[in-house]
């Protein structure tokens, strides 16, 4: 079946609502339960060539992370400051 962004409007609205009951071209779809639905969702996405990232999104950061400030001295067992 070739999806389409009606069909992943479709997930994202069953998702909001809380239901488990999709309609695709006419048919009723019904999921026993949301992690089915978080995962039809992540298909349609992958096949319509979305990023694969499921709202996660890392900040871009130009801190230094060569330093040592902060971080655990294995040797100590304590943080350095």
């Amino acid at each position: 079946m070739a999806w389409t962004q009606s069909d992943l409007d479709a997930l994202d609205k069953a998702i909001s609502s809380g239901k488990q009951t999709v309609e695709y071209d006419g048919r009723r779809v019904v999921y026993r339960s949301m992690q089915d639905l978080f995962v039809a969702r992540r298909l349609v996405r992958k096949s319509l060539g979305y990023p694969q990232t499921d709202g996660v999104v890392l900040p871009i950061t130009n801190k230094d992370v060569t330093s040592t400030q902060g971080l655990v001295n294995p040797s100590a067992g304590s943080f350095t400051i």
